[in-house]
């Protein structure tokens, strides 16, 4: 077992989740997030504000392409931190998703880096199942 899978389930069993899926993604999202000490970590709010904004304007594909996976565990704290326990099990178990097809968002963020365009972003969501989650969230704000 590699060093963040180890990390990953022992962290697990110190923050259970709904999701038997959610919580081992959530946390290799951690220990790879926790690698980088300058990160500036968003408040609470900032970070509820942007997965709202953008699941709403283009769904969990556009949000974790947008933000490329950075403070995926810190937002499902903040979501839980702020009463939002609906959203914060649809954002979970669409974290675990993104997880698993990370390989497709990084292709589509090299292509992106190396050429911008729309179609980079129309193509992975040809490939990807995230939109799965978009009916599920419930918006936090009035729009």
């Amino acid at each position: 077992m590699a060093w963040h899978d180890q990390t990953a389930h022992a962290v697990a069993m110190l923050r259970p989740r709904r999701s038997l899926g959610a919580p081992l993604a959530l946390l290799a999202m951690f220990v790879l997030s926790t690698c980088s000490s300058s990160r500036t970590v968003p408040s609470d709010q900032e970070l509820v504000e942007t997965v709202d904004r953008e699941v709403l304007n283009g769904g969990f594909e556009q949000y974790f392409f947008n933000t490329r996976g950075e403070f995926v565990v810190e937002t499902a704290d903040a979501l839980q931190r702020l009463g939002l326990s609906e959203q914060a099990g649809v954002f979970e178990v669409a974290a675990a998703r993104f997880e698993s097809e990370r390989s497709l968002y990084e292709s589509a963020w090299s292509e992106f880096d190396s050429s911008p365009s729309v179609s980079v972003f129309a193509e992975l969501g040809d490939r990807s199942s995230l939109s799965d989650f978009d009916e599920q969230w419930v918006p936090v704000f009035d729009q």
